[in-house]
């Protein structure tokens, strides 16, 4: 990614004021929606015991180091931030890098905006608890990972990392659509539609489920790569039933809407065409690669519908194996038996 950080200094006083507008408008419209959210909550899970999640804030903790003596502030910080400062700290070229990152002009402004935007995780805190309950409530032997959270430097690729232990998150990627930093260092459109708090949770549990539970094997075709994908955004039904539609897949309500809407199309077309079993990875991606639509389909689709198709045919497996469906789909029985067994058959001509 090419970092363009000298047009960032000059535009960033006269974005200044519609940045508070947006924090503003982030502020408001969690406030809005956090308190319908927890209406759907599984009401056998929220009883889980466990502690409550503590989101351990690296940035602020870096960024507020005394620069002056780099060296010896890292090694302060060390055994709090291990899964960030794990290096030989009296490497003088590892000191540089991080004082010349926590000193770099640009940076400094992208964490002050972060703070700004977030100077407190307790409604994260609050999520993340009510998620792991619900983790735990099908899985009781999992065990909930460290939370942490960094500022990135706008690292968009990989916004939520999870390494089986820890949980970490680049908060900088959640400042919302209307910040204008993230078109400035050229991160597509469709991504930045997804750099908004509300996005957030879903992202951290889906890391977790791809890492413990659902690990996409080499997809043989078009099918098994639906089938995986519509297991993972089950999963996500399941542990996070409070969430709408869109946050899961990274679509817009509209986005949902056009799936629902063409659903008994999009089927028709894979059936007519003979695509669920082909295997040729140029006609899979176009079905399934993000973007700013589904590139086989009219550009008003949202991008990967095809995976959209495959969590309908998921849903529909569960609901014809309601008991212990989650170990049914973990102990998979291949794609083409989940479709057989689900009776998938979307209704035609429904708009």
């Amino acid at each position: 990614m090419n970092f363009n950080f000298d047009r960032y200094r000059e535009m960033r006083h006269s974005n200044y004021i519609s940045l508070l507008f947006a924090i503003l408008f982030i502020a408001i419209l969690f406030g809005s929606t956090a308190c319908s959210r927890k209406g759907k909550v599984n009401k056998e899970a929220i009883k889980v015991e466990m502690l409550e999640v503590t989101i351990n804030r690296y940035e602020k903790a870096l960024f507020s180091i005394d620069t002056n003596n780099t060296g010896a502030e890292l090694i302060r910080l060390q055994p709090s931030f291990l899964p960030f400062l794990n290096a030989d700290l009296s490497d003088a070229d590892a000191i540089l890098q991080i004082q010349e990152f926590v000193t770099d002009t640009a940076i400094r402004q992208i964490y002050a905006e972060t703070m700004s935007a977030f100077p407190e995780l307790g409604f994260l805190e609050d999520d993340l608890t009510l998620a792991f309950k619900h983790i735990r409530y099908y899985f009781p032997e999992w065990q909930p990972p460290m939370v942490y959270s960094y500022v990135s430097g706008l690292f968009y690729e990989m916004p939520v990392k999870y390494t089986g232990t820890e949980l970490i998150i680049a908060i900088d990627m959640y400042l919302g659509e209307s910040y204008e930093m993230y078109r400035m260092v050229g991160i597509p459109q469709y991504k930045i539609r997804q750099m908004q708090i509300d996005y957030l949770l879903a992202d951290c549990i889906e890391m977790i489920i791809r890492n413990v539970f659902i690990k996409p094997a080499f997809s043989e075709n078009m099918l098994d790569k639906m089938i995986d994908e519509g297991k993972i955004l089950y999963f996500l039904d399941t542990f996070l039933p409070w969430i709408a539609d869109e946050y899961k897949m990274g679509y817009t309500v509209e986005d949902i809407k056009w799936c629902k809407k063409n659903e008994s199309n999009m089927w028709a077309y894979f059936i007519e065409n003979e695509l669920l079993f082909s295997s040729d990875p140029l006609v899979i991606n176009r079905f399934i690669n993000d973007g700013p639509f589904t590139t086989a389909f009219h550009n008003d689709s949202p991008a990967r519908a095809a995976l959209w198709v495959g969590w309908q045919i998921v849903k529909a497996y569960a609901d014809n194996s309601p008991d212990d469906v989650h170990s049914k789909l973990l102990s998979a029985p291949d794609s083409r038996e989940i479709l057989k067994a689900s009776g998938y058959k979307p209704s035609r001509f429904v708009f």
